[in-house]
């Protein structure tokens, strides 16, 4: 599966209370985005459902600040709490449907450097993060129904990043899910080219280190 990210146009930053929230719709079903990717609602509505009844209503739905490379969501790098996404039918007649969300800014490190920015009248953009497999369909990337939302959001400086940037940082990667529900990066096909070309001296103690390295991100 690849990474996937979406950037989010239309984003408002509102202030309430001393804390800055975030609303847009976070999600969309049934339209071509500017990654000429298409998401069918039957193939991600059963995993926008799992992340709302095991992350946002459990207070789990943490995003973070910039451009994170992994599909894994880091604590320590949290800016921000999504609270709600609730599901809107744009156009029944076209399958359109948008997911709208809502997130608070924390008082961790990186929700102050996000207020902050704010503050100053820096704009910010909002982009999710998941995991998937596409399928070309009449030139339209189609994500497929392994589709796994890592965050509904993720806050960042430019979410109009030219798609080579965004292919180049984010999807050159392959990532299978291990135990537990971890996502971990595929590294068997660069073993094998490594293997190739390395004596086999060389080449054993590179195949026991790799394996090794694998069995610990298990």
């Amino acid at each position: 599966m690849h990474l996937l990210r979406e950037k989010i146009e239309s984003v408002g930053f509102k202030k309430k209370e001393g804390r800055y929230y975030i609303e847009a719709p976070f999600i969309q079903a049934g339209v071509v985005n500017g990654n000429n990717r298409i998401y069918r609602y039957d193939f991600i509505k059963p995993e926008i459902d799992r992340y709302i009844n095991e992350k946002i209503s459990k207070n789990r739905a943490i995003g973070e600040l910039n451009h994170p490379t992994s599909p894994e969501i880091n604590p320590k790098e949290a800016s921000h709490l999504i609270t709600s996404l609730q599901e809107e039918v744009v156009d029944h007649g076209r399958g359109i449907v948008n997911w709208n969300g809502k997130a608070k800014i924390l008082s961790t490190p990186n929700g102050k450097i996000v207020s902050a920015l704010l503050e100053d009248g820096v704009v910010l953009g909002v982009s999710t993060r998941a995991l998937g497999s596409t399928k070309a369909i009449s030139g339209i990337n189609e994500v497929q129904n392994d589709f796994i939302l890592c965050t509904a959001a993720d806050i960042v400086y430019d979410p109009s990043a030219p798609d080579a940037f965004a292919r180049g940082i984010l999807e050159n990667k392959e990532w299978v899910v291990a135990g537990q529900g971890k996502n971990r990066e595929l590294f068997v096909e660069t073993w094998k080219k490594e293997l190739h070309k390395d004596s086999a001296k060389v080449s054993q103690y590179k195949l026991l280190a790799n394996f090794q390295k694998f069995l610990t991100v298990l």
